[in-house]
């Protein structure tokens, strides 16, 4: 896909440059603006795992603005997300407050699944009448074991299953993020984890998750935050600056 970027402070050549090596290298970064190929509808359900501190939350928060910035409707489940800390979360999301939904609490939580598979049984019908589904849905879980799991029990999980398997054929998407031994534990070994997501995003993680979501021609390697890997090559998860989130926040985005 031919790839767009917001570089105005770099000069055209090295623009180019830099353009040029990402075609060379297999490199798609993820921002404000996105290949093609990493569009909602592209990527599909997506995984995101790694160890704790090694940058998962700047990844969902990146695919997130992302998908904000491409008209999609964006709803975060989780029980620890915030729209800023200094300490924990260096893109501030509070300019984009009305841009997207989450859900806090376990009710809050429990309402937003009810209300996704919902949509999507309704957009079932239109998929079974050849009708277009309407807009993408991006939903972002996060601690999913730890704290929606504990709360919410199975019956979540019922529904996170739902969501994965006809989600695809109704332009609802879910982005799972989590350490990495539970993904696949949660969804039973490799084979699993591949046919539910089909990109999947993972940083320093053990042999076991490395095998499940990047595959066994690639050597296991350390990875730096925001560099990561996927069987499609390599990811350059480019978190937002502020002017970008800025611009996001100002410009004329369909309101779902």
């Amino acid at each position: 896909a031919e790839m767009v970027y917001a570089r105005e402070d770099a000069p055209p050549h090295l623009q180019a440059a830099a353009e040029r090596h990402d075609r060379a290298n297999g490199i798609r970064r993820i921002g404000r603006y996105v290949s093609a190929d990493m569009l909602p509808s592209a990527r599909k359900h997506t995984a995101v795992a790694g160890a704790t501190g090694d940058g998962k939350t700047t990844t969902m928060n990146s695919l997130l603005v992302a998908d904000i910035a491409t008209g999609a409707q964006c709803v975060v489940c989780s029980t620890h997300f915030t729209y800023f800390h200094p300490e924990d979360q260096t893109i501030d999301l509070r300019p984009l407050r009305d841009r997207f939904q989450v859900a806090f609490t376990g009710p809050a939580i429990r309402a937003m699944l009810d209300a996704a598979c919902k949509l999507k049984d309704a957009r079932m019908d239109l998929y079974r009448a050849g009708k277009p589904v309407g807009h993408d849905v991006c939903l972002y879980f996060g601690e999913w074991d730890t704290s929606i799991q504990r709360l919410l029990g199975e019956w979540a999980s019922e529904r996170l299953q739902e969501l994965l398997d006809e989600g695809r054929k109704t332009n609802v998407w879910v982005s799972f993020v989590e350490v990495h031994g539970a993904q696949v534990k949660r969804f039973g070994g490799d084979s699993a984890v591949r046919a539910a997501f089909r990109t999947r995003l993972t940083g320093n993680v053990d042999a076991t998750s490395w095998r499940a979501f990047v595959g066994s021609d690639t050597p296991r390697q350390a990875v730096p935050q925001g560099q990561w890997m996927t069987d499609r090559g390599a990811v350059l998860v480019t978190p937002p600056t502020a002017e970008q989130i800025a611009m996001i926040a100002a410009a004329d985005l369909p309101r779902h």
